[in-house]
């Protein structure tokens, strides 16, 4: 008897303890997953001004290039080699280095477009890298619009107005997709004034594509270039609250 009893406090004693240390290692897991959503906002508020300014091509993109290279730098620092279980950190953290130095190389240049291009690829990694971590990230919602938008407007250049309601659909079901996202506006660090630009943006573009698809239906090509130009500035007003001061 006093074996078996002696055996069951043990089999408990080490029940507790593992379940200690399970705890444990949750906790720090969470708290790492954390600082890295809370990591990669800063870096966005520096990355979405940059962004949109090398996409007007705006001589301010020069200082805003410096500013998200401290920032990355930082955010290198702390996250270099702290996700050693991610096969592909280390290459995307080295191909996102690229990208930022060749952007800010291409910035100084004049040559914004190329410039666009590089920032962008860093936008689409950083995208992968938090699914992978399986991070919510509301911008990365916002920022999937961008792609069928830009499809739309490249058929608006080639004069192919009367052929646009499949890339009209496609972009609409990517802002419905906004739309029905969840966002703790906590964790972006957003004024209530920003919270309601945001409600009456999204609402506004639903509107707007909707009536992209009745133009088209009724066939009205006129007035779709101009609606997708409306909707490119409300997704770009949009994206820029996302964005530090």
């Amino acid at each position: 008897m006093g074996k078996l009893m002696k055996h069951e406090r043990k089999t408990k004693t080490l029940i507790i303890i593992h379940t200690a240390m399970l705890m444990g290692i949750l906790l720090f897991s969470t708290s790492l997953k954390a600082d890295l959503q809370r990591d990669m906002l800063s870096f966005e508020q520096r990355y979405i001004p940059l962004l949109l300014l090398t996409a007007q091509s705006d001589a301010q993109s020069v200082v805003a290039s410096e500013k998200l290279i401290i920032q990355w730098n930082e955010f290198k620092q702390q996250h270099a080699y702290g996700h050693q279980d991610d096969s592909l950190w280390g290459f995307d953290l080295e191909s996102i280095e690229r990208q930022i130095l060749n952007a800010q190389r291409l910035i100084q240049a004049g040559h914004f477009k190329l410039a666009y291009t590089q920032l962008v690829k860093v936008r689409t990694r950083f995208i992968a890298m938090r699914e992978r971590h399986n991070i919510p990230f509301y911008i990365d919602e916002l920022s999937r619009f961008d792609s069928p938008l830009q499809v739309l407007l490249a058929k608006f250049r080639l004069n192919q107005a009367d052929d646009v309601y499949v890339e009209i659909s496609q972009a609409r079901t990517a802002w419905q997709s906004l739309m029905q996202t969840e966002i703790n506006f906590n964790d972006y660090d957003l004024t209530l004034q920003q919270m309601e630009y945001l409600h009456h943006g999204l609402l506004k573009g639903e509107r707007t594509l909707a009536s992209m698809q009745e133009h088209f239906i009724a066939a009205d090509y006129g007035k779709l270039e101009e609606l997708a130009i409306q909707m490119q500035d409300l997704y770009s007003q949009t994206y820029a609250i996302f964005g530090a001061d």
